[in-house]
């Protein structure tokens, strides 16, 4: 009686771990059906727009597939697999969200770039006053030097110093030399300033509007992206190389440094309702 009892749980036990490994051969089946085809997707897409709505997509259906065997107890060659099936795709995916990512930062970049330069040749005269006449002109002037990277409480010698190498900066950017006259210094701002913004003087709410307009033609799709990523969720940011993180987060200060200056200046601010 013993022997046949013995014999049965041998029979009950192999048949339980035989379901358990056709569950789990089944599972691993289930996760390369499902990798392959996001692989197949993921190739196929060519825009941003079209990458975050296969994030969001694949990553409810990857939610779905992960609920379906949560309650198993998996064995340890099961549990690698899908974690490398899933380690190997991230990296996909990451690879994938760089290459369509990476040049609508760098038309940002391109955006940022042109109103750090404009603050410089416009606004750095704040500096130059010795006496600051209002909290707006104080705020902006800590600004200026956090952009001319001075501290607050550097020495005359080095916001001299400071000032000096703005000034060479300056005159190559507007592509003047040293001696040249105020009225050359002024025509060639002038011309900087048309060139960039499309317009013939920035002193204006209504000139900003132009300006804004000007360049909206130009950057103004990826500067709505960038907005909208801005705003997205910490998985799909996590998504992102991290290089391509550092940059963004790099534009995003910049901007929001800029955009600030141009409020306290009264000029119109650069952030645009979408």
């Amino acid at each position: 009686m013993k022997k046949l009892t013995m014999i049965v749980a041998v029979v009950i036990i192999g048949f339980i771990m035989t379901s358990c490994g056709n569950k789990e051969k089944d599972l691993m089946n289930k996760a390369n059906e499902l990798y392959a085809q996001a692989e197949t997707e993921l190739n196929a897409i060519d825009n941003w727009d079209g990458f975050v709505t296969f994030f969001q997509n694949f990553k409810q259906k990857s939610d779905d597939f992960k609920a379906g065997y949560s309650n198993l107890k998996l064995s340890q060659e099961t549990q690698d697999f899908l974690s490398n099936k899933k380690e190997a795709f991230d990296k996909m995916e990451s690879q994938k969200a760089g290459e369509l990512f990476a040049p609508i930062l760098v038309k940002g970049e391109q955006f940022a770039k042109t109103f750090t330069d404009f603050s410089l040749l416009y606004f750095s005269s704040y500096l130059m006053n010795n006496h600051v006449e209002s909290v707006e002109e104080n705020v902006i002037e800590e600004k200026i030097r956090n952009i001319l990277g001075v501290a607050s409480d550097a020495s005359d010698e080095e916001l001299q110093k400071a000032m000096e190498k703005k000034e060479n900066w300056k005159n190559t950017t507007l592509g003047i030399t040293s001696d040249a006259s105020d009225e050359e210094k002024n025509k060639a701002l002038e011309d900087w300033i048309r060139t960039n913004f499309g317009i013939d003087s920035y002193k204006s709410e209504e000139d900003g509007k132009k300006a804004i307009e000007h360049l909206d033609s130009i950057y103004g799709n990826e500067i709505s992206v960038l907005k909208s990523f801005d705003r997205s969720s910490d998985e799909l940011k996590d998504v992102l190389p991290k290089d391509l993180k550092e940059r963004f987060e790099k534009y995003n200060n910049t901007m929001a440094e800029i955009t600030e200056i141009f409020t306290l200046a009264g000029f119109i601010t650069l952030e645009k309702e979408d």
